[in-house]
């Protein structure tokens, strides 16, 4: 996946079939922006990491999905808020399943192509870090530690990726294992 064009025709083929959003009315919802860039032949996406995250757990950046709103709109506006990324800039290549979140909500992954030059930046109150992890890292199965956690009064078995001195666990764990998933599968 080294050849930008390429990469992008290919990512798209696997993301073509749409995700699914089991949605219930009054469903809180949320998209992400998980944007993709390619560095020294391999897939690159873009995390930060939130101010207060009593975990110190990696995200992607994104908004709420105001009334009237589409998903891409949510997560083009948050991605452009948190860090700085301009809507125009990001070349749409799918979404993800929705994702429900610890509290019940649903969370919509976009893919996003990055511009090649683009230089992300924390930006307001939120945003703590940014910072990009090759998805290759994710196939290490000396990266991963399963563990129990309480999270509002339920005990979890979650699983961690442990990258670079950052924790990736909970709802990115989910996105990106699902991203990877249809990476790695036949295309559509």
């Amino acid at each position: 996946m080294s050849d930008a064009p390429s990469w992008i025709i290919e990512v798209r083929k696997r993301l073509e079939t749409p995700g699914k959003e089991p949605l219930v009315e009054g469903t809180a919802r949320r998209s992400v922006m998980v944007g993709l860039s390619v560095d020294a032949g391999e897939l690159w996406v873009l995390m930060i990491r939130r101010f207060g995250d009593r975990w110190g757990s990696a995200a992607f950046p994104g908004s709420d999905v105001e009334p009237g709103e589409d998903v891409w709109t949510a997560a083009l506006r948050g991605a452009e808020d948190e860090i700085d990324l301009p809507q125009k800039a990001v070349l749409r290549l799918g979404e993800l399943d929705g994702v429900e979140d610890v509290s019940g909500g649903l969370v919509t992954p976009c893919i996003g192509a990055l511009p090649a030059k683009f230089e992300a930046k924390a930006l307001g109150d939120d945003v703590d870090e940014v910072f990009r992890v090759p998805l290759s890292v994710l196939n290490n199965p000396q990266l991963v530690e399963e563990e129990i956690v309480e999270v509002e009064g339920v005990q979890r078995r979650v699983r961690s990726y442990h990258v670079g001195g950052r924790r990736i666990w909970g709802l990115a764990v989910y996105i990106l294992e699902d991203l990877m998933e249809r990476l790695q599968g036949e295309p559509s």
